[in-house]
């Protein structure tokens, strides 16, 4: 009888904390980022247009309302993020979108799948994708290549907003470096210093402020500070053997 009582408690805490769980991907968001690096296909797409960034979509997990798709939704997309694709460096890389500067094929897309079918309209998109407010943003995406030569997590995507941490292609216990930005450094962060280092507003102080300078304010420039390890180290483009 004992074993029994047991058993469906520890199934009834194993069933909670899978809710609990599934309950936190469904309320999953993300302003993700791609970053230029000769290397890496997207990398290489996105030195097409910045030498700091690129956006790539704002993710959302789960369904936000109800709303019906409207007929116009795509459209009233198109007519919302021309103005503005370029000032956060969210171009399109699809090849019949050059002749109008990167967009916005690659953006329309993105929003019938992340945010129409999700039950977000065009403006609200508009507005999750264009925010670059720090307060309440974490890292919540990182995809690396794994470069045994130097022994570092090479950062090709990052992701801020809210959500559990999650990580592609990270060898544990190995330090991270993101590639050289703006042709000038790439910055070394140790493996334990991660979520310490790479907030968002690290983020928009090391990197997105360098190219977008209107994005900075007292805030963010008080990242350069935060807790945790991270080294600057001046080198050409392109990635180098540093000592591990």
């Amino acid at each position: 009888m004992l074993f029994v009582i047991i058993l469906q408690y520890l199934i009834s805490t194993f069933a909670s904390i899978e809710a609990a769980r599934g309950s936190v991907n469904r309320n999953r968001e993300s302003l993700d980022f791609v970053l230029p690096d000769h290397k890496e296909e997207l990398g290489r797409k996105c030195l097409q247009y910045s030498l700091y960034f690129c956006v790539m979509r704002y993710w959302i997990q789960g369904k936000q309302s109800e709303r019906s798709p409207e007929e116009t939704d795509v459209e009233t997309f198109k007519e919302m993020v021309l103005p503005v694709f370029k000032e956060i460096n969210w171009y399109s890389f699809q090849q019949n979108d050059k002749t109008s500067g990167g967009c916005c094929g690659l953006q329309s897309t993105k929003y019938i799948e992340l945010g129409q079918h999700k039950g977000v309209s065009p403006a609200e998109y508009i507005r999750k994708i264009t925010d670059f407010s720090s307060d309440t943003k974490q890292l919540v995406f990182i995809k690396v290549r794994h470069e045994p030569d130097m022994c570092m997590n090479v950062v090709t995507q990052v992701g801020f907003g809210k959500g559990t941490l999650k990580k592609l292609g990270v060898k544990p216990a190995t330090h991270y470096l993101i590639p050289p930005l703006g042709r000038s450094k790439v910055h070394i962060i140790l493996a334990n210093d991660l979520t310490k280092v790479l907030t968002f507003s690290w983020f928009k102080t090391q990197v997105i402020c360098h190219e977008k300078p209107w994005m900075c304010d007292e805030r963010s420039s008080e990242a350069s500070s935060s807790s945790g390890n991270s080294t600057a180290v001046g080198t050409p483009l392109g990635l180098l053997p540093y000592p591990n």
